[in-house]
């Protein structure tokens, strides 16, 4: 495992502390005008302007379920690149507020538990004990699939079981 490897960018949305790691995180931007797209879900907030390109911004804490700040509130986007196929996507991830970078070793990692509810074992790839609780690793490639999603349930579908 190289240094990239496990290099992680931490991100709190409300109380609760991510990661990410830093190899999928093309840059860190400030929140700026979004453009609704209709007919899509609650958590996709559109499209945003980087650089040129129209750029999906999914609101992180309502994919979750997690409470978060209101999105007017949020000033910190995260631009991901995902590997999709034989390409390169470009998608945005809204957040409370993006904290550091910070090297975890393999052996800091914990898996998350059996119990922490039906989409801990899907969506967190780990935990690792912090200063004040546990970060949690989040597996961003099963968040942002679009297969994780019922979407027979229609646009408050979150992540199924």
């Amino acid at each position: 495992m190289d240094l990239l490897d496990r290099q992680y960018l931490t991100f709190a949305i409300g109380a609760s502390l991510f990661a990410i790691p830093v190899r999928g995180v093309r840059e860190v931007l400030g929140y700026g005008p979004i453009t609704r797209l209709p007919d899509s879900h609650p958590y996709l907030l559109g499209v945003m302007d980087c650089r040129g390109s129209p750029i999906p911004i999914m609101d992180l804490s309502l994919r979750l379920g997690i409470e978060g700040k209101r999105e007017e509130a949020r000033k910190t986007v995260i631009i991901l690149e995902l590997k999709q196929e034989e390409k390169t996507v470009l998608t945005g991830i809204l957040v409370d507020r993006v904290q550091d970078v910070v090297e975890i070793g393999e052996g800091e990692i914990n898996p998350p538990p059996e119990r922490a509810g039906k989409y801990a074992g899907k969506i967190l790839s780990g935990m690792v004990r912090a200063d004040d609780g546990f970060l949690m690793l989040v597996d961003i490639d099963r968040v942002l699939d679009g297969n994780t999603v019922d979407m027979d349930k229609g646009p408050d579908a979150r992540l199924e079981a």
